[in-house]
């Protein structure tokens, strides 16, 4: 039985006052509590995984509904939490995707072949092309550079990607927070 009166106790605060600070403990015995709920669904099974990030992205995803809606209260906090590790864990779209974004250890990029002009970069991909509208989703939607060049050689060979590698990360850079 999972004890959620701390939850309880930091949710009414966190109602009353909308602190970033009372939201940042919330958070944390939210994810306190999703780690439990992860050690005892792995527990036996031989299975391992990031414990912290999974109970990481559970908590995440539980506090994206005081985000979406403010008026929004939790009454059952050990059942709810148990309904984002069940999603997290087993949820095989995510599971695929994740694998997908994989790319095995001895995989080594290529190094471009001639100098490119990399001044122009969300420029060019304002010109409303079709292949370069689908890098700029994949590129925001990786986690890595690594990612978003895995996921790219889907559909470009690999003279493409020889041929633009500087570009790519340039532009990997730019869609990420500073």
């Amino acid at each position: 039985m999972i004890n959620d009166s701390l939850a309880k106790e930091l949710q009414t605060t966190y109602l009353a006052s909308r602190l970033d600070k009372d939201f940042a403990a919330l958070h944390k015995e939210i994810q306190n509590i999703a780690t439990s709920l992860i050690f005892l669904k792995i527990k036996g099974t031989g299975v391992y995984l990031d414990v912290r990030e999974k109970s990481w992205d559970a908590s995440t995803r539980f506090m994206e509904m005081y985000l979406k809606n403010p008026n929004w209260v939790c009454s059952a906090f050990a059942f709810r939490i148990d309904c984002e590790v069940k999603y997290i864990l087993y949820n095989k779209k995510q599971r695929q995707f994740d694998s997908e974004s994989e790319i095995p250890p001895d995989h080594i990029l290529p190094q471009p072949t001639k100098k490119e002009n990399i001044d122009n970069v969300i420029e060019d991909l304002m010109e409303d092309s079709v292949y370069w509208r689908n890098i700029l989703i994949d590129c925001y939607r990786a986690k890595s550079f690594k990612a978003f060049v895995t996921k790219m050689s889907a559909y470009h060979d690999r003279a493409f990607m020889e041929e633009h590698i500087l570009r790519l990360k340039a532009l990997y850079k730019h869609t990420r927070r500073k």
